[in-house]
Protein backbone atom coordinates (compact mmCIF):
# COMPACT_ATOMS: atom_id res chain seq x y z
CA UNK A 1 0.00 0.00 0.00
CA UNK A 2 2.52 2.65 1.13
CA UNK A 3 4.66 1.61 -2.60
CA UNK A 4 1.57 2.03 -4.65
CA UNK A 5 0.71 5.71 -2.55
CA UNK A 6 4.15 6.77 -4.23
CA UNK A 7 3.90 4.87 -7.60
CA UNK A 8 3.53 8.51 -9.47
CA UNK A 9 7.39 9.42 -8.05
CA UNK A 10 8.56 5.76 -8.56
CA UNK A 11 7.36 5.99 -12.48
CA UNK A 12 9.87 8.65 -13.25
CA UNK A 13 12.59 6.93 -12.17
CA UNK A 14 11.77 3.34 -13.63
CA UNK A 15 15.13 3.33 -15.77
CA UNK A 16 17.46 4.18 -12.53
CA UNK A 17 15.68 1.26 -10.44
CA UNK A 18 16.24 -1.13 -13.12
CA UNK A 19 20.23 -0.50 -13.75
CA UNK A 20 19.93 0.02 -9.98
CA UNK A 21 18.87 -3.59 -9.63
CA UNK A 22 20.91 -5.06 -12.24
CA UNK A 23 24.30 -3.97 -10.05
CA UNK A 24 21.99 -5.23 -6.87
CA UNK A 25 21.99 -8.79 -8.71
CA UNK A 26 25.59 -8.42 -9.92
CA UNK A 27 26.65 -7.67 -6.09
CA UNK A 28 24.15 -10.61 -4.62
CA UNK A 29 26.13 -12.96 -7.41
CA UNK A 30 29.19 -12.12 -6.57
CA UNK A 31 29.18 -11.84 -3.11
CA UNK A 32 27.96 -15.13 -2.71
CA UNK A 33 30.58 -16.41 -4.63
CA UNK A 34 33.18 -15.24 -2.10
CA UNK A 35 32.42 -17.37 0.22
CA UNK A 36 31.82 -20.69 -2.57
CA UNK A 37 35.27 -19.54 -3.73
CA UNK A 38 37.38 -19.69 -0.22
CA UNK A 39 37.02 -23.45 -0.53
CA UNK A 40 39.71 -23.82 -3.32
CA UNK A 41 42.47 -21.97 -1.55
CA UNK A 42 42.04 -23.84 1.83
CA UNK A 43 41.57 -27.35 0.26
CA UNK A 44 44.59 -27.07 -2.06
CA UNK A 45 46.87 -25.53 0.73
CA UNK A 46 46.06 -28.78 2.72
CA UNK A 47 46.59 -31.08 -0.05
CA UNK A 48 49.61 -29.90 -2.34
CA UNK A 49 50.40 -26.62 -0.47
CA UNK A 50 51.02 -23.09 -2.00
CA UNK A 51 51.47 -24.01 -5.10
CA UNK A 52 51.18 -22.07 -8.16
CA UNK A 53 47.29 -23.29 -8.32
CA UNK A 54 47.05 -22.16 -4.56
CA UNK A 55 47.78 -18.58 -5.47
CA UNK A 56 45.81 -18.82 -8.66
CA UNK A 57 42.58 -19.72 -6.47
CA UNK A 58 43.83 -16.53 -4.78
CA UNK A 59 43.77 -14.33 -7.42
CA UNK A 60 39.85 -15.52 -8.46
CA UNK A 61 38.76 -15.22 -5.03
CA UNK A 62 40.37 -11.76 -4.74
CA UNK A 63 38.89 -10.84 -7.83
CA UNK A 64 35.57 -12.11 -7.02
CA UNK A 65 35.52 -10.08 -4.17
CA UNK A 66 36.79 -6.67 -6.20
CA UNK A 67 33.92 -7.32 -8.30
CA UNK A 68 31.40 -7.80 -5.52
CA UNK A 69 33.02 -3.75 -4.00
CA UNK A 70 32.15 -2.17 -7.37
CA UNK A 71 28.60 -3.48 -7.97
CA UNK A 72 28.24 -3.04 -4.36
CA UNK A 73 29.39 0.67 -5.15
CA UNK A 74 27.22 1.36 -8.13
CA UNK A 75 24.18 -0.20 -5.93
CA UNK A 76 24.25 2.21 -3.84
CA UNK A 77 24.95 4.84 -6.01
CA UNK A 78 21.89 4.02 -8.32
CA UNK A 79 19.61 3.74 -5.31
CA UNK A 80 20.54 5.78 -2.72
CA UNK A 81 20.62 8.74 -5.21
CA UNK A 82 17.09 8.03 -6.68
CA UNK A 83 15.54 8.04 -2.96
CA UNK A 84 17.29 11.40 -2.97
CA UNK A 85 15.51 12.65 -5.67
CA UNK A 86 12.18 11.35 -4.93
CA UNK A 87 13.16 12.81 -1.42
CA UNK A 88 13.42 16.24 -3.71
CA UNK A 89 10.11 15.70 -5.63
CA UNK A 90 8.20 14.97 -2.93
CA UNK A 91 9.34 17.92 -0.62
CA UNK A 92 8.53 20.66 -3.53
CA UNK A 93 5.40 18.72 -3.96
CA UNK A 94 4.59 18.89 -0.35
CA UNK A 95 5.74 22.64 -0.22
CA UNK A 96 3.85 23.88 -3.17
CA UNK A 97 0.80 22.00 -1.99
CA UNK A 98 1.11 23.42 1.68
CA UNK A 99 1.09 27.15 -0.20
CA UNK A 100 -1.81 25.96 -1.68
CA UNK A 101 -4.00 25.39 1.14
CA UNK A 102 -6.14 28.28 2.57
CA UNK A 103 -5.69 30.18 5.42
CA UNK A 104 -8.15 27.77 7.64
CA UNK A 105 -5.66 25.22 7.50
CA UNK A 106 -2.41 27.07 9.38
CA UNK A 107 -5.17 27.67 11.59
CA UNK A 108 -6.17 24.00 12.39
CA UNK A 109 -2.31 23.10 12.32
CA UNK A 110 1.09 24.00 14.16
CA UNK A 111 3.91 25.28 12.60
CA UNK A 112 6.22 23.26 14.40
CA UNK A 113 4.55 20.27 13.46
CA UNK A 114 4.30 20.91 9.04
CA UNK A 115 7.95 21.78 9.33
CA UNK A 116 8.45 18.30 11.41
CA UNK A 117 6.50 16.46 8.39
CA UNK A 118 8.31 18.45 5.21
CA UNK A 119 11.74 17.31 7.34
CA UNK A 120 12.03 14.32 9.27
CA UNK A 121 9.15 12.55 8.13
CA UNK A 122 10.14 12.87 4.79
CA UNK A 123 13.98 11.96 5.24
CA UNK A 124 11.76 8.81 6.88
CA UNK A 125 10.59 8.06 3.11
CA UNK A 126 13.69 8.26 1.64
CA UNK A 127 14.71 6.02 3.96
CA UNK A 128 12.45 3.31 3.00
CA UNK A 129 12.87 4.48 -0.84
CA UNK A 130 16.58 4.01 -0.56
CA UNK A 131 18.17 2.15 2.22
CA UNK A 132 14.79 -0.14 3.04
CA UNK A 133 13.67 -1.49 -0.52
CA UNK A 134 17.76 -1.56 -1.14
CA UNK A 135 18.62 -4.12 1.48
CA UNK A 136 14.91 -5.81 1.45
CA UNK A 137 15.76 -6.73 -2.05
CA UNK A 138 19.59 -7.54 -1.44
CA UNK A 139 19.03 -10.11 1.40
CA UNK A 140 16.06 -11.32 -0.02
CA UNK A 141 18.16 -12.69 -3.03
CA UNK A 142 21.19 -12.82 -1.16
CA UNK A 143 20.00 -15.55 1.74
CA UNK A 144 17.86 -17.34 -1.52
CA UNK A 145 21.05 -18.05 -3.57
CA UNK A 146 23.22 -18.60 -0.65
CA UNK A 147 20.85 -21.10 0.94
CA UNK A 148 21.39 -22.97 -2.82
CA UNK A 149 24.96 -22.64 -2.39
CA UNK A 150 25.28 -24.27 0.51
CA UNK A 151 22.79 -27.39 -0.81
CA UNK A 152 25.21 -27.87 -3.21
CA UNK A 153 27.91 -28.28 -0.09
CA UNK A 154 25.49 -30.30 2.40
CA UNK A 155 21.59 -30.92 1.91
CA UNK A 156 21.65 -32.03 5.65
CA UNK A 157 23.71 -29.39 7.17
CA UNK A 158 21.63 -26.58 4.96
CA UNK A 159 18.39 -28.55 6.54
CA UNK A 160 20.07 -27.30 10.65
CA UNK A 161 20.83 -23.81 9.25
CA UNK A 162 17.32 -23.57 8.28
CA UNK A 163 15.97 -24.02 12.07
CA UNK A 164 16.07 -20.32 12.69
CA UNK A 165 14.65 -18.66 10.26
CA UNK A 166 11.17 -19.40 10.83
CA UNK A 167 11.64 -18.45 14.60
CA UNK A 168 13.40 -15.15 13.79
CA UNK A 169 10.30 -14.53 11.12
CA UNK A 170 7.55 -15.10 13.81
CA UNK A 171 9.58 -12.88 16.07
CA UNK A 172 9.71 -10.75 13.73
CA UNK A 173 6.16 -10.22 12.59
CA UNK A 174 4.67 -10.12 16.14
CA UNK A 175 7.12 -7.09 16.89
CA UNK A 176 6.08 -4.97 13.74
CA UNK A 177 2.62 -4.07 15.25
CA UNK A 178 4.46 -2.57 18.01
CA UNK A 179 7.39 -0.95 15.93
CA UNK A 180 4.82 0.67 13.53
CA UNK A 181 2.61 2.30 16.55
CA UNK A 182 5.89 3.79 18.72
CA UNK A 183 7.06 4.72 15.30
CA UNK A 184 4.57 7.03 14.92
CA UNK A 185 4.32 8.34 17.96
CA UNK A 186 8.05 9.05 18.03
CA UNK A 187 7.49 11.11 14.72
CA UNK A 188 3.78 12.85 16.51
CA UNK A 189 6.10 13.86 19.48
CA UNK A 190 9.05 15.63 17.36
CA UNK A 191 6.79 17.35 15.85
CA UNK A 192 5.66 18.77 19.25
CA UNK A 193 8.77 19.77 19.82
CA UNK A 194 9.51 21.16 17.03
CA UNK A 195 6.24 23.59 17.30
CA UNK A 196 7.65 24.22 20.79
CA UNK A 197 11.02 24.94 19.39
CA UNK A 198 9.65 27.14 16.51
CA UNK A 199 6.93 29.22 18.81
CA UNK A 200 9.36 30.06 21.25
CA UNK A 201 11.94 31.49 18.83
CA UNK A 202 9.34 33.43 17.59
CA UNK A 203 7.89 34.55 20.80
CA UNK A 204 11.29 35.33 22.35
CA UNK A 205 10.37 38.50 22.61
CA UNK A 206 7.29 37.89 24.81
CA UNK A 207 9.34 35.24 26.77
CA UNK A 208 11.68 37.82 27.74
CA UNK A 209 9.75 40.43 28.99
CA UNK A 210 7.62 38.09 31.41
CA UNK A 211 10.53 36.35 32.41
CA UNK A 212 9.24 32.73 31.17
CA UNK A 213 12.68 31.73 30.10
CA UNK A 214 12.63 28.86 33.08
CA UNK A 215 8.85 28.14 32.29
CA UNK A 216 9.34 27.60 28.98
CA UNK A 217 11.95 25.36 29.33
CA UNK A 218 10.41 23.20 31.66
CA UNK A 219 7.65 22.87 29.08
CA UNK A 220 10.39 22.01 26.51
CA UNK A 221 12.13 19.49 28.61
CA UNK A 222 8.63 17.52 29.51
CA UNK A 223 8.10 16.93 25.79
CA UNK A 224 11.23 16.38 25.07
CA UNK A 225 11.60 13.85 28.23
CA UNK A 226 8.73 11.88 26.69
CA UNK A 227 10.49 11.80 23.00
CA UNK A 228 13.89 10.58 24.67
CA UNK A 229 10.99 7.69 26.85
CA UNK A 230 9.76 6.91 23.33
CA UNK A 231 12.83 7.06 21.63
CA UNK A 232 14.86 4.57 23.75
CA UNK A 233 11.28 2.21 24.46
CA UNK A 234 11.93 1.88 20.39
CA UNK A 235 15.87 1.50 20.66
CA UNK A 236 14.98 -1.22 23.46
CA UNK A 237 12.77 -2.84 20.60
CA UNK A 238 15.23 -3.00 17.91
CA UNK A 239 18.26 -3.89 19.94
CA UNK A 240 15.87 -6.69 21.40
CA UNK A 241 14.95 -7.89 17.85
CA UNK A 242 18.33 -7.14 17.19
CA UNK A 243 19.95 -9.21 20.31
CA UNK A 244 17.35 -12.26 19.61
CA UNK A 245 18.06 -13.21 15.67
CA UNK A 246 21.91 -12.82 16.74
CA UNK A 247 20.86 -15.33 19.71
CA UNK A 248 19.16 -17.81 17.71
CA UNK A 249 21.73 -17.68 14.64
CA UNK A 250 24.71 -18.31 17.06
CA UNK A 251 23.08 -21.35 18.32
CA UNK A 252 22.46 -22.36 15.21
CA UNK A 253 26.13 -21.79 13.88
CA UNK A 254 27.25 -24.16 17.64
CA UNK A 255 24.40 -26.79 15.80
CA UNK A 256 26.29 -26.47 12.33
CA UNK A 257 30.02 -26.48 14.03
CA UNK A 258 29.20 -29.58 16.03
CA UNK A 259 27.53 -31.36 13.31
CA UNK A 260 29.75 -29.50 10.45
CA UNK A 261 32.94 -31.07 12.59
CA UNK A 262 31.64 -34.28 12.93
CA UNK A 263 31.19 -34.69 8.94
CA UNK A 264 34.60 -33.03 8.51
CA UNK A 265 36.37 -35.69 10.58
CA UNK A 266 34.04 -38.44 9.13
CA UNK A 267 35.62 -37.15 5.49
CA UNK A 268 32.33 -36.56 4.53
CA UNK A 269 32.94 -32.47 3.15
CA UNK A 270 36.13 -31.32 2.50
CA UNK A 271 37.78 -28.77 5.23
CA UNK A 272 37.39 -26.29 2.12
CA UNK A 273 34.06 -26.98 1.90
CA UNK A 274 33.19 -26.55 5.51
CA UNK A 275 34.74 -23.13 5.50
CA UNK A 276 32.70 -21.96 3.23
CA UNK A 277 29.79 -23.50 4.73
CA UNK A 278 30.70 -21.51 7.75
CA UNK A 279 31.00 -18.16 5.57
CA UNK A 280 27.70 -18.57 4.18
CA UNK A 281 26.52 -18.88 8.05
CA UNK A 282 28.27 -16.23 8.98
CA UNK A 283 26.91 -13.90 6.23
CA UNK A 284 23.76 -14.83 6.68
CA UNK A 285 23.47 -13.81 10.36
CA UNK A 286 23.23 -9.94 8.38
CA UNK A 287 20.37 -10.71 6.42
CA UNK A 288 18.68 -12.39 9.46
CA UNK A 289 19.01 -8.64 11.44
CA UNK A 290 18.41 -7.01 8.59
CA UNK A 291 15.16 -8.39 8.31
CA UNK A 292 14.02 -6.44 11.56
CA UNK A 293 15.58 -3.05 10.74
CA UNK A 294 14.09 -3.17 7.48
CA UNK A 295 10.92 -3.77 8.46
CA UNK A 296 11.78 -0.53 10.97
CA UNK A 297 12.33 1.37 8.16
CA UNK A 298 9.46 0.31 6.64
CA UNK A 299 7.00 1.02 9.39
CA UNK A 300 8.98 4.34 9.99
CA UNK A 301 8.36 5.10 6.21
CA UNK A 302 4.77 4.31 6.52
CA UNK A 303 3.97 5.64 9.51
CA UNK A 304 5.37 9.13 8.03
CA UNK A 305 3.98 8.76 4.46
CA UNK A 306 0.25 8.31 6.05
CA UNK A 307 1.18 11.55 8.56
CA UNK A 308 2.57 13.58 4.49
CA UNK A 309 -0.41 11.96 2.82
CA UNK A 310 -2.95 13.81 5.73
CA UNK A 311 -1.45 17.16 4.29
CA UNK A 312 -1.67 15.83 0.45
CA UNK A 313 -5.45 14.49 1.09
CA UNK A 314 -6.74 18.51 2.40
CA UNK A 315 -7.93 20.69 -0.30
CA UNK A 316 -7.89 23.78 -0.85
CA UNK A 317 -10.95 25.39 0.18
CA UNK A 318 -9.89 28.47 -1.78
CA UNK A 319 -9.08 27.14 -5.54
CA UNK A 320 -10.34 27.70 -8.83
CA UNK A 321 -13.03 25.79 -9.31
CA UNK A 322 -15.52 24.94 -12.99
CA UNK A 323 -16.55 28.38 -12.66
CA UNK A 324 -13.24 30.11 -13.19
CA UNK A 325 -13.21 31.57 -16.03
CA UNK A 326 -9.62 31.81 -17.86
CA UNK A 327 -11.01 34.47 -20.50
CA UNK A 328 -10.45 37.31 -17.37
CA UNK A 329 -7.30 38.21 -17.94
CA UNK A 330 -7.48 42.45 -16.43
CA UNK A 331 -9.80 44.14 -13.43
CA UNK A 332 -10.65 47.54 -13.58
CA UNK A 333 -10.63 48.35 -9.91
CA UNK A 334 -14.88 48.38 -9.14
CA UNK A 335 -16.28 46.60 -6.52
CA UNK A 336 -19.48 45.39 -5.51
CA UNK A 337 -20.88 43.38 -2.30
CA UNK A 338 -24.39 42.53 -2.04
CA UNK A 339 -25.99 41.16 1.19
CA UNK A 340 -22.45 39.82 2.63
CA UNK A 341 -22.56 37.29 5.03
CA UNK A 342 -19.66 35.35 6.71
CA UNK A 343 -18.44 33.50 9.59
CA UNK A 344 -14.99 31.57 10.17
CA UNK A 345 -16.31 28.68 11.22
CA UNK A 346 -19.75 26.83 10.44
CA UNK A 347 -20.59 26.28 14.42
CA UNK A 348 -19.42 30.17 15.04
CA UNK A 349 -21.56 33.31 15.02
CA UNK A 350 -21.16 35.39 11.19
CA UNK A 351 -18.46 38.46 12.13
CA UNK A 352 -20.34 39.92 8.76
CA UNK A 353 -23.95 40.54 8.11
CA UNK A 354 -25.89 41.24 5.49
CA UNK A 355 -23.19 44.07 3.73
CA UNK A 356 -23.95 45.96 0.82
CA UNK A 357 -21.76 48.80 -0.62
CA UNK A 358 -19.74 49.56 -4.14
CA UNK A 359 -16.38 51.15 -4.48
CA UNK A 360 -16.02 53.02 -8.28
CA UNK A 361 -12.46 52.33 -10.07
CA UNK A 362 -9.82 54.81 -8.88
CA UNK A 363 -11.65 55.66 -5.56
CA UNK A 364 -9.86 56.52 -1.93
CA UNK A 365 -12.44 54.52 0.41
CA UNK A 366 -11.77 54.52 4.45
CA UNK A 367 -13.19 51.75 6.34
CA UNK A 368 -13.23 52.74 10.13
CA UNK A 369 -14.72 50.93 13.17
CA UNK A 370 -13.72 50.00 16.38
CA UNK A 371 -11.76 46.79 16.95
CA UNK A 372 -13.74 43.31 16.42
CA UNK A 373 -16.15 45.27 14.32
CA UNK A 374 -15.21 43.51 11.08
CA UNK A 375 -13.13 45.29 8.96
CA UNK A 376 -10.07 42.71 8.36
CA UNK A 377 -12.83 40.07 7.71
CA UNK A 378 -13.76 42.37 5.34
CA UNK A 379 -10.33 42.14 3.91
CA UNK A 380 -10.31 38.61 3.80
CA UNK A 381 -13.07 37.82 2.03
CA UNK A 382 -12.64 40.76 -0.45
CA UNK A 383 -9.08 38.94 -1.38
CA UNK A 384 -10.55 35.56 -1.18
CA UNK A 385 -8.76 34.51 1.69
CA UNK A 386 -12.08 32.97 2.60
CA UNK A 387 -15.24 32.26 1.30
CA UNK A 388 -18.63 33.51 1.90
CA UNK A 389 -21.62 31.89 3.38
CA UNK A 390 -24.15 33.94 1.37
CA UNK A 391 -24.19 37.22 -1.02
CA UNK A 392 -22.37 37.77 -4.05
CA UNK A 393 -19.13 40.11 -4.24
CA UNK A 394 -17.92 41.04 -7.73
CA UNK A 395 -14.97 43.01 -8.78
CA UNK A 396 -15.07 44.51 -12.94
CA UNK A 397 -18.59 43.21 -12.78
CA UNK A 398 -17.17 39.58 -12.42
CA UNK A 399 -18.70 37.16 -9.42
CA UNK A 400 -15.43 36.31 -7.43
CA UNK A 401 -15.50 32.84 -8.16
CA UNK A 402 -15.23 33.59 -11.76
CA UNK A 403 -11.96 35.66 -11.58
CA UNK A 404 -8.51 32.98 -11.67
CA UNK A 405 -7.08 33.38 -8.27
CA UNK A 406 -3.98 33.92 -10.23
CA UNK A 407 -5.51 36.99 -11.88
CA UNK A 408 -6.91 38.34 -8.49
CA UNK A 409 -3.50 37.72 -6.54
CA UNK A 410 -1.83 39.56 -9.30
CA UNK A 411 -4.25 42.72 -9.50
CA UNK A 412 -4.24 43.59 -5.72
CA UNK A 413 -1.42 44.62 -3.14
CA UNK A 414 -2.04 43.86 0.15
CA UNK A 415 -0.59 45.22 3.65
CA UNK A 416 -1.87 42.93 6.31
CA UNK A 417 -2.58 44.23 9.68
CA UNK A 418 0.71 41.78 10.70
CA UNK A 419 3.38 43.13 8.51
CA UNK A 420 5.83 39.99 8.10
CA UNK A 421 9.32 40.74 6.67
CA UNK A 422 11.48 37.98 5.17
CA UNK A 423 15.46 37.30 6.30
CA UNK A 424 16.62 38.97 3.20
CA UNK A 425 17.86 42.81 2.02
CA UNK A 426 15.07 45.98 1.98
CA UNK A 427 15.45 45.80 -1.71
CA UNK A 428 14.50 42.26 -2.07
CA UNK A 429 11.65 42.63 0.58
CA UNK A 430 10.03 45.76 -0.89
CA UNK A 431 10.50 43.60 -4.89
CA UNK A 432 8.94 40.11 -2.45
CA UNK A 433 6.39 40.16 -5.98
CA UNK A 434 8.87 40.37 -8.48
CA UNK A 435 12.67 39.91 -7.93
CA UNK A 436 13.47 41.12 -11.29
CA UNK A 437 12.14 44.84 -10.64
CA UNK A 438 14.67 47.76 -11.53
CA UNK A 439 15.95 49.61 -8.83
CA UNK A 440 14.70 52.71 -10.05
CA UNK A 441 11.28 51.19 -9.64
CA UNK A 442 12.07 50.35 -5.53
CA UNK A 443 13.55 53.53 -4.81
CA UNK A 444 9.96 55.14 -6.48
CA UNK A 445 8.38 52.58 -4.11
CA UNK A 446 10.04 53.91 -0.80
CA UNK A 447 9.50 57.15 -1.87
CA UNK A 448 5.84 56.72 -2.08
CA UNK A 449 5.83 54.98 1.75
CA UNK A 450 7.90 57.66 2.91
CA UNK A 451 10.53 55.52 4.08
CA UNK A 452 13.26 56.22 1.30
CA UNK A 453 15.06 58.99 3.03
CA UNK A 454 15.48 56.30 6.27
CA UNK A 455 16.78 53.43 4.18
CA UNK A 456 19.66 55.63 2.96
CA UNK A 457 20.94 56.29 6.42
CA UNK A 458 21.40 52.55 7.20
CA UNK A 459 25.08 51.31 6.73
CA UNK A 460 24.26 49.36 3.36
CA UNK A 461 21.24 50.77 2.32
CA UNK A 462 19.12 48.85 0.38
CA UNK A 463 21.57 46.17 0.51
CA UNK A 464 20.74 46.19 4.57
CA UNK A 465 19.87 42.15 5.47
CA UNK A 466 17.23 42.32 8.13
CA UNK A 467 16.77 40.47 10.96
CA UNK A 468 14.05 37.45 11.35
CA UNK A 469 10.33 39.11 11.07
CA UNK A 470 12.18 42.48 10.44
CA UNK A 471 13.36 42.67 13.93
CA UNK A 472 16.65 44.94 13.66
CA UNK A 473 13.85 47.64 12.17
CA UNK A 474 11.03 49.43 13.98
CA UNK A 475 7.23 48.91 13.66
CA UNK A 476 6.63 51.86 11.78
CA UNK A 477 10.03 50.93 9.08
CA UNK A 478 8.05 47.34 8.80
CA UNK A 479 4.89 49.09 8.07
CA UNK A 480 6.27 51.25 5.39
CA UNK A 481 8.53 48.66 3.96
CA UNK A 482 5.33 46.52 3.21
CA UNK A 483 3.56 49.55 2.14
CA UNK A 484 6.34 49.72 -0.63
CA UNK A 485 6.36 46.21 -1.58
CA UNK A 486 2.47 46.35 -1.96
CA UNK A 487 2.45 49.49 -4.04
CA UNK A 488 5.42 48.64 -6.26
CA UNK A 489 3.23 45.76 -7.81
CA UNK A 490 1.17 48.90 -9.74
CA UNK A 491 -2.03 47.07 -8.11
CA UNK A 492 -5.67 47.44 -9.81
CA UNK A 493 -6.52 47.15 -6.11
CA UNK A 494 -4.44 48.36 -3.12
CA UNK A 495 -5.98 47.43 0.55
CA UNK A 496 -4.03 48.54 3.12
CA UNK A 497 -5.75 46.51 7.10
CA UNK A 498 -4.60 48.77 9.62
CA UNK A 499 -1.02 49.69 7.64
CA UNK A 500 -0.33 52.89 9.84
CA UNK A 501 -0.83 52.04 13.41
CA UNK A 502 2.63 52.47 13.88
CA UNK A 503 2.98 56.00 11.77
CA UNK A 504 2.69 59.16 12.92
CA UNK A 505 -0.06 61.11 11.42
CA UNK A 506 1.95 63.46 9.37
CA UNK A 507 3.44 60.53 7.66
CA UNK A 508 0.21 58.60 7.51
CA UNK A 509 -1.19 61.92 5.65
CA UNK A 510 1.65 62.18 3.63
CA UNK A 511 2.07 58.89 2.35
CA UNK A 512 -2.33 58.79 1.61
CA UNK A 513 -1.52 61.96 -0.61
CA UNK A 514 1.11 59.97 -2.24
CA UNK A 515 -0.79 57.49 -3.19
CA UNK A 516 -3.70 59.96 -4.74
CA UNK A 517 -1.11 61.57 -6.51
CA UNK A 518 0.72 58.94 -7.87
CA UNK A 519 -2.30 55.93 -8.13
CA UNK A 520 -5.50 57.86 -9.29
CA UNK A 521 -6.73 54.88 -10.99
CA UNK A 522 -6.29 52.40 -8.79
CA UNK A 523 -8.97 51.57 -6.10
CA UNK A 524 -7.72 52.40 -2.84
CA UNK A 525 -8.87 50.65 0.80
CA UNK A 526 -7.74 52.16 3.50
CA UNK A 527 -8.68 50.52 6.29
CA UNK A 528 -7.62 52.50 10.00
CA UNK A 529 -8.57 53.04 14.05
CA UNK A 530 -7.37 56.71 12.94
CA UNK A 531 -10.26 58.14 11.42
CA UNK A 532 -8.60 61.97 11.32
CA UNK A 533 -6.53 61.48 8.60
CA UNK A 534 -9.39 60.27 6.29
CA UNK A 535 -10.91 62.88 5.62
CA UNK A 536 -10.30 63.16 1.99
CA UNK A 537 -12.16 60.02 1.16
CA UNK A 538 -14.08 59.45 -1.65
CA UNK A 539 -16.17 57.40 0.26
CA UNK A 540 -16.26 56.18 4.42
CA UNK A 541 -17.74 53.31 5.68
CA UNK A 542 -18.77 52.82 9.37
CA UNK A 543 -18.82 49.35 10.47
CA UNK A 544 -20.10 48.24 13.81
CA UNK A 545 -20.58 44.50 15.18
CA UNK A 546 -19.85 43.39 11.53
CA UNK A 547 -22.54 45.95 10.17
CA UNK A 548 -21.92 49.25 7.98
CA UNK A 549 -24.08 51.28 9.98
CA UNK A 550 -22.92 54.62 8.10
CA UNK A 551 -21.35 55.27 4.68
CA UNK A 552 -20.35 59.05 3.17
CA UNK A 553 -17.97 61.54 2.76
CA UNK A 554 -17.08 63.17 5.79
CA UNK A 555 -18.58 66.61 5.89
CA UNK A 556 -21.83 63.96 5.26
CA UNK A 557 -21.00 61.70 8.34
CA UNK A 558 -20.31 64.62 10.55
CA UNK A 559 -23.40 66.33 10.02
CA UNK A 560 -25.05 63.16 10.80
CA UNK A 561 -23.22 63.18 14.35
CA UNK A 562 -23.68 59.20 14.65
CA UNK A 563 -21.08 56.65 15.01
CA UNK A 564 -18.53 58.76 13.04
CA UNK A 565 -18.73 61.46 14.23
CA UNK A 566 -17.82 60.29 17.74
CA UNK A 567 -15.30 58.55 16.67
CA UNK A 568 -13.71 61.34 14.76
CA UNK A 569 -14.31 63.74 18.34
CA UNK A 570 -12.73 61.30 20.17
CA UNK A 571 -9.56 60.71 18.61
CA UNK A 572 -8.97 64.88 17.61
CA UNK A 573 -9.19 64.84 21.42
CA UNK A 574 -6.33 62.05 21.73
CA UNK A 575 -4.23 63.87 19.09
CA UNK A 576 -4.92 66.76 20.98
CA UNK A 577 -4.06 65.81 24.47
CA UNK A 578 -0.70 63.80 22.94
CA UNK A 579 0.37 66.97 21.67
CA UNK A 580 0.21 68.74 25.00
CA UNK A 581 2.12 66.09 26.34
Amino acid sequence: MTILKLKKYLRPYKGEYIWGSIALMFTVISGVLVPWLLQYPIDILKTTGANRQFFMSIGIFLLAALFSGIFRYFMRKVLIGVSRKIENDLRNDLFAHLQSLSLSFYHRFRTGDIMARATNDINAVRNLLGHGIMYFLSTFFYTLFALAMMSRIDVKLTLLALIPFPIVSFGVYRMMKYLYHISNRVQSIFSDITAKAQENFSGIRVVKAYNQERNQFHQFEKIAGNYLRQNIKLALLRGGTHAGITLITGLGLVLIIYFGGREVMAQKISLGKFVSFLAYMAQLTWPMIAIGWVINIFQMGSASLHRIYEYFDIRPEIRDTDEADNSITDLNGTIELKHVHFRYNPKADYVLHDITFSIGAGELVAIVGETGSGKSSLVNVITRLYQIQKGSITISGYPLEKIPLKILREKMGVVPQEDFLFSETIAENIAFSDHYKEMEEILAAADVARIGEEIVEFSDQYDTLLGERGINVSGGQKQRLAIARAVLKKPTILILDDAFSAVDTVTEKRILQNLKKDFPVTTKIIISHRVTSLRDADQILVFHDGKVVESGKHEELMRRNGKYAALFFKQLLQEELEKID
